[in-house]
């Protein structure tokens, strides 16, 4: 259902916008809910309807969006989709007002930030690189961190909004040192994973128990709680899903790690350094998290 824009609702809280609602986007544009008046946009509409039941107002097109929204944040799912959202038919660029703040939360290329943010400046609109770590829990549980690039002041303007699903809120530099950090970090969280995949493989073909292998990692530092967390999530699934359902599952966690790591070599060819180890691990992230290598 498509219910009138937020300009029925009261005029003393500033108009927010997300578009994609998916398990990351669904919990932080709830969050927004209790501070702002909040227009949602989704490709599928059903994601609209459960945020529309906290008070939501539902666009039929983010160019519509655009035309009420004051800060707008995009969480969706790659370079594509985003590009999409922004200089589309129906995208934001088509209707949006100078001094709207556009804040894009998803992992994209640095290359791809750079060119969706010199058109913005062509319609006196800004743009905020603010992807975040902490998943869909830390979504759920408003511990997000935010690391943000672009104009100090434009950022000062959005704080209260990331304040709503954030447990830090972190300024990175001019606009692209937000992604740049992000790759950073997710360079460490996928060798992580890589790492806690391989290691247990080794223990358990050495018939050492997990709490065992578990124990002496915590002690001496070097088991994450992302690394455990990583593991137990993928015996549960092993162990309550069928092999068909946990590859469709697991792909998609395999799938941005491609993605995700992709960017950050395209960002360290750009600036003409070589990162060996980060190229093999792109090489097998997905054999890594679906447990086939």
């Amino acid at each position: 259902m498509t219910t009138q824009l937020s300009s029925e609702k009261s005029t003393k809280k500033k108009q927010v916008g997300f578009i994609g609602l998916g398990a990351m986007g669904r919990p932080m544009a709830k969050n927004q809910t209790n501070d702002f008046n909040v227009t949602v946009y989704d490709v599928f509409p059903t994601a609209c309807e459960e945020l529309e039941k906290f008070g939501a107002s539902t666009a039929n097109s983010p160019a519509l969006m655009a035309e009420v929204c004051e800060i707008i944040g995009i969480c969706v799912r790659n370079d594509a989709e985003v590009m999409e959202v922004l200089a589309g038919k129906n995208g934001i660029f088509s209707t949006v007002r100078a001094g709207t703040i556009i804040t894009i939360h998803s992992t994209i290329k640095k290359s791809t930030l750079f060119q969706l943010s010199d058109q913005a400046k062509k319609y006196q609109a800004h743009i905020v690189d603010a992807p975040v770590t902490g998943g869909e829990v830390g979504a759920h549980n408003k511990s997000l961190c935010y690391i943000c690039g672009g104009e100090k002041k434009i950022l000062e303007q959005c704080r209260p909004v990331f304040a709503t699903s954030a447990k830090k809120i972190i300024f990175a530099g001019d606009i692209g040192s937000g992604i740049s950090l992000k790759l950073c970090n997710n360079i460490l969280s996928y060798f992580a994973f890589s790492a806690i995949h391989e290691a247990y493989k080794l223990a358990s073909k050495c018939d050492l128990p997990f709490q065992a292998f578990e124990e002496v990692s915590e002690i001496n530092g070097v088991l994450t709680p992302q690394m455990r967390e990583f593991m137990k999530n993928r015996f549960v699934a092993e162990k309550s899903m069928s092999d068909s359902q946990f590859k469709e599952h697991f792909s998609r966690l395999a799938a941005l790690g491609k993605k995700d790591l992709k960017a950050a070599l395209d960002l360290a060819t750009s600036l003409n350094i070589n990162l060996p180890i980060t190229e093999e691990i792109e090489n097998l992230i997905d054999k890594v998290v679906l447990n086939e290598v």
